[in-house]
Parts: structure tokens; C-alpha cells; sequence
């Protein structure tokens, strides 16, 4: 088995499947979504996308994952294919994982925009050092005179 195309619906696992098939056989995964779609999500003509297929499906060994739906000319890699693993899971199970797969990438998102947390005794991570940076709170009107910063 060289030549393994991996095929479903969205949500499916396709990628996750691929990409563990890789690591267990050390074939090389190709992942046509990142092939096939252009900047702003414009779709890969037809006839350029048979074109690219060809050029991919005669390399000697690959893992093809990737499901493109109407743009799809996949008549090219399942020729080529010595094994296709068809993922067939029901709708609302591809639609569950697709929503729970936005809310991980949305937290991971978040997270990237958290500075990580800094040691004690460095200026970041040390309670006296944010303390003492603090800006001063506004005079009490209610106070006459300079009290103490603390």
C-alpha cells in the first residue's frame, strides 16, 4: 500500500486520519485543501485542478486527504489509489465536530494573544515590581495634602 486516498465528508477526521496513516506507514500526506483553494477561497479551476492531481497522483507513494465536494475532480486520485478509506459518519456528527472544532481553534486563538506568565524576580512576575508600577490612584478630594504611596 503506497498510494492511499482518505475521503468523506467535512468534519469526517479526514486530516486527523492522514496525517496518523503518515506517521504509521512514513508515507508522505498531501492535504489538497491547502493545494486546491486560492487566497480569498476562490476554488482551483477544474481543468488546472486535474492537471495538479496528475502531477501529485504520479509521485511514486502519498496520502491524499481531502473531500472538495462539486470543485472536486476526484476521479484522477482514486485511479491512481491502491487503497481509499471513505469516512462515513453522519451529518450532525460532522456538524458536532466542525462547531467543536471552531471553539477549539477560537480558544487557541484567544490563548495566542495571552503573554505567558512570567517567573518571580523578574519585573513581569514579581508582585513588589508590579505593585510599585502601578499608577497612582487619583487624590481623594475629600483629603487635603500628599498622603504616602504605598
Amino acid at each position: 500500500m503506497k498510494r492511499v486516498v482518505v475521503v468523506g465528508p467535512g468534519a469526517a477526521g479526514k486530516s486527523t486520519l492522514a496525517a496518523r496513516l503518515g506517521q504509521i506507514t512514513r508515507l508522505p500526506v498531501i492535504e489538497l485543501d491547502e493545494l486546491f483553494w486560492r487566497p480569498g477561497l476562490a476554488p482551483t479551476p477544474q481543468e488546472e485542478w486535474a492537471v495538479i492531481q496528475r502531477r501529485l497522483a504520479a509521485q511514486e507513494s502519498w496520502i491524499m486527504d481531502g473531500d472538495l465536494g462539486p470543485y472536486d475532480v476526484i476521479n484522477v486520485r482514486l485511479h491512481a489509489a491502491d487503497a481509499i478509506v471513505f469516512l462515513d459518519f453522519s451529518p450532525f456528527r460532522c456538524a458536532w465536530r466542525a462547531i467543536r472544532r471552531s471553539q477549539e481553534q477560537r480558544l487557541l486563538e484567544v490563548a495566542a494573544l495571552v503573554p505567558p506568565p512570567q517567573p518571580p524576580g523578574t519585573p513581569a512576575g514579581d508582585r513588589r515590581t508590579r505593585r510599585r508600577c502601578r499608577p497612582l490612584r487619583p487624590a481623594d478630594p475629600a483629603r487635603s495634602g500628599d498622603s504616602p504611596r504605598r
